[in-house]
């Protein structure tokens, strides 16, 4: 699979007419936050940068940026123009940014940047990374059996973009991580063997029960020509308007991928082809691998309608027979259950639709569909046959209101997800929708609903206040059935045909609210206050977290949340 990557990629370099380029936004940033609301303030969909796609080109927000009719802006999201301005260093030149102070005269020369290089030939830009977090709870726990000890993150790393020849962009990061984790944590990665988003660990402390882990990723991009991107690395992608995706989400662990992102006219068009790890058996043993291959449509119907079609195939070697990545699902324009059918193979392919549109002034309405398999006679029948287990799909809904109520700066947003049972799954581990013990999409996995709830208000330009409500319910395996919530679950050992219902087995009630108070004293450092209370109930058994109360301090890194 790296092979073949690899010589694409090295084919693009090789093409005399690369066009510039530069690495995309991080993802998780304060930038999308910035560009979704700015978007729908304009009332109109851009056909340069797609927000669908949670790697967005600089470029394409440069452009943005540069068509977005500024003047009705207030004093606070002209700060947040300025922040972006900031952030596109190279693609605004003509912009001031040398910071007041720079240190030795060297470093901080603008505000965005602890160091750069910025000549005809190479740009680089250098900053480093770091998260300290402590918290204790301030609550007793009714369920604990024992004390709940501190949370705490420590991290310091390093991350370099730039380009060369303004041809070939690049991007890498580095960290070093130390965590300790709350219990409901704590038990998704006894549970999963790996961390949430990062994979691998080590036991840390004097009783090893916190976490030490290392997490990399990097690419280098380039265009062959003006509307063509690709891009090769290691890295997570998102697909999707909302706050959680039900198409592909950035929840797991990094993984190795070639993209090729076109974008024409009205439409965007990402080919992804990946290469993937199985379920973790022993750390003596190389992990054995799966691969995936993704198309995702993104079609501008109209300046307020965006609509985005999704297919996807997860397959591996089953047989042992060497077959490694299949060459039948590197054709960029195929449709994969055809190709799955022609070869009589186990793979698990899903289709989607992902949809935004504008509306009234200030509100984006969004949602997904995904359909894993169904058959139309059950999926259209409000019987029994309704829940056959095949019937595997899911429903996203939600609206964002930016300005609400005619508020400057108080943005809400509410979203409904629900996926049924055996979704996501495959016939083996080696098949289901998810990389490194972790799911593909959402963090639930499967045979649930949710509301998510977020509030978000800025009384000055560099202080927030985040209020985020997770409301759940979902189903885990009971006395040993497969009820189709745990997707690294083969599901060819489903009891009966029928009677499966959403959040069936052990039925589990969750409650989250999480309260945030942000100051940002200067550009990409971030002093947090966080409140978080958890309870989640159940037939077998109900956990309900202590209040914790926690501190940090970020410098070029999102907050991490652990909110499901």
């Amino acid at each position: 699979m790296k092979y073949i990557l690899a010589i694409g990629f090295l084919i693009v370099l090789a093409q005399p007419s690369l066009r510039g380029q530069d690495a995309n936004l991080p993802h998780n940033t304060l930038s999308y936050q910035y560009l979704d609301r700015l978007e729908i303030k304009s009332g109109k969909l851009n056909d340069s940068m797609y927000l669908d796609l949670r790697e967005v080109p600089r470029q394409a927000a440069a452009a943005f940026l540069r068509k977005l009719d500024s003047s009705s802006l207030g004093a606070k999201d002209s700060f947040q123009l300025q922040y972006l301005h900031n952030e596109l260093l190279f693609e605004f030149p003509q912009l001031p940014k040398e910071s007041k102070r720079p240190v030795l005269n060297t470093f901080y020369r603008d505000p965005a940047n602890f160091f750069q290089i910025n000549i005809p030939e190479f740009q680089l830009t250098i900053n480093p990374v770091a998260y300290f977090h402590y918290g204790m709870p301030v609550t007793e726990s009714p369920t604990a059996t024992d004390d709940e000890g501190p949370i705490y993150q420590n991290t310091r790393g390093l991350e370099l973009r730039g380009s060369v020849d303004r041809k070939v962009g690049f991007y890498a990061m580095v960290q070093e991580n130390q965590a300790g984790l709350p219990d409901y944590v704590d038990r998704f990665v006894r549970d999963h063997r790996a961390i949430p988003g990062a994979g691998f660990y080590k036991g840390f402390g004097t009783d090893r029960t916190g976490y030490d882990y290392f997490v990399a990723r990097g690419y280098i991009t380039a265009s062959p020509t003006r509307h063509i991107r690709v891009q090769f690395g290691h890295d997570r992608n998102f697909i999707g308007n909302g706050y959680r995706s039900l198409l592909m989400s950035d929840f797991s662990d990094d993984y190795l991928f070639l993209k090729i992102n076109t974008n024409v006219w009205k439409l965007n068009y990402q080919n992804l082809f990946t290469e993937m790890t199985d379920r973790i058996g022993s750390v003596d043993e190389p992990y054995n691998k799966k691969y995936g291959a993704f198309h995702y449509l993104s079609l501008n119907i109209s300046d307020k309608l965006n609509v985005g079609l999704f297919e996807g195939i997860i397959f591996h070697d089953r047989l042992g027979t060497g077959r490694g990545y299949d060459l039948n699902y590197l054709n960029p324009v195929i449709f994969y259950r055809s190709v799955e059918h022609d070869l009589g193979s186990p793979d698990n392919a899903m289709v989607g639709l992902n949809f935004n549109i504008f509306p009234i002034g200030n509100v984006a309405v969004y949602g997904q569909l995904v359909f894993d398999e169904f058959l139309l006679d059950n999926f259209m029948n409000r019987g029994d046959s309704s829940q056959w287990w095949g019937n595997k799909h899911g429903l996203q809904v939600g609206l964002k209101y930016v300005d609400a109520l005619t508020i400057p700066n108080l943005d809400y947003q509410v979203e409904f997800n629900t996926v049924r049972p055996f979704t996501y799954s495959g016939i083996t581990s080696a098949t289901s929708y998810t990389h490194f013990n972790q799911p593909l999409a959402h963090p639930l996995g499967a045979s649930f609903r949710e509301v998510v709830n977020i509030l978000i208000y800025r009384p000055w330009p560099f202080l927030q206040f985040r209020m985020q409500h997770v409301w759940a319910t979902y189903g885990e395996d009971l006395d040993g059935r497969n009820y189709g919530g745990n997707i690294l679950r083969g599901n060819q050992d489903h009891t009966g045909e029928f009677g499966y219902k959403i959040a069936g087995g052990d039925t589990r009630k969750l409650h989250l609210v999480n309260f945030t108070t942000t100051w940002q004293p200067r550009h990409n450092l971030f002093l947090d206050l966080n409140i978080l209370f958890r309870e989640e109930s159940g037939e077998t058994s109900s956990f309900t977290e202590p209040v914790f109360t926690t501190l940090s301090m970020r410098l070029n890194i999102p907050e991490r949340r652990f909110d499901w």
